[in-house]
């Protein structure tokens, strides 16, 4: 029959190897994405996932386009957009 592997079981050169392989296969994952142009905005928006934050560096932020997002939030992961500082960014919808 076929030989079974365990990571416990391997060299540790393999193990190393293999530990290094893992967040290659891994899909996206959530986490704090810092953003500081409108362009940045709009395409960390876009490509948001579930407990996402993403932080807006101070400055305003003029956006000439709707802002889609396609994953959703979860309650326990929603996605967040914030100022990295309390009252220092402004996102200013330029439409129409």
């Amino acid at each position: 029959s076929g030989r079974r592997s365990n990571l416990g079981d391997e060299s540790p050169m393999t193990r190393a190897a293999l530990l290094l392989l893992l967040p290659i296969a891994r899909p996206a994952l959530a986490g704090v994405v810092p953003v500081s142009t409108s362009a940045q905005l709009v395409a960390a928006i876009d490509a948001a996932v579930a407990g996402d934050v993403i932080t807006l560096a101070p400055g305003t932020y003029a956006v000439a386009q709707s802002l889609l997002c396609d994953a959703p939030g979860t309650a326990s992961a929603p996605i967040v957009v914030r100022a990295a500082s309390p009252g220092t960014a402004e996102i200013r919808f330029e439409i129409g």
